[in-house]
């Protein structure tokens, strides 16, 4: 579980390298959340393109992030909490993150549309 005291507060795109990638389910019990996946599978041709959406403690909902997509989220409100629910445990070494800035396709979005978004550097 991850606790974030203030509104607005980013973590950015990260992911397990193979060959420890996982699945995992995220959910927010606490406040409410922009959650975000994109597809990092090279040759996919979903390369590149993203979902998003909102997750909050009063819907329940939740977003499955498949091996090969890159995870991050945005708290919109103060005190959120949280859960990802993972297939294989997290290892703190294989993972990696996406740094730079967020693509402005990305920051313009909507929650709940989906669009495609450079290839991050």
């Amino acid at each position: 579980m991850m606790r974030f005291v203030s509104a607005f507060t980013l973590r950015g795109l990260h992911f397990q390298t193979p060959p420890r990638g996982q699945d995992k389910l995220v959910r927010c019990i606490r406040g409410r959340i922009f959650d975000v996946a994109v597809d990092i599978r090279k040759g996919s041709p979903t390369f590149g393109k993203w979902v998003g959406t909102e997750l909050s403690a009063q819907t329940g909902d939740q977003l499955f992030i498949p091996v090969g997509f890159a995870h991050g989220f945005l708290t919109l409100e103060p005190d959120c909490e949280v859960i990802y629910n993972a297939r294989t445990p997290m290892r703190p070494k294989p993972i990696r993150a996406y740094a730079g800035t967020i693509p402005q396709s990305v920051r313009a979005a909507s929650p709940g549309r989906s669009r495609s978004v450079r290839r991050p550097s």
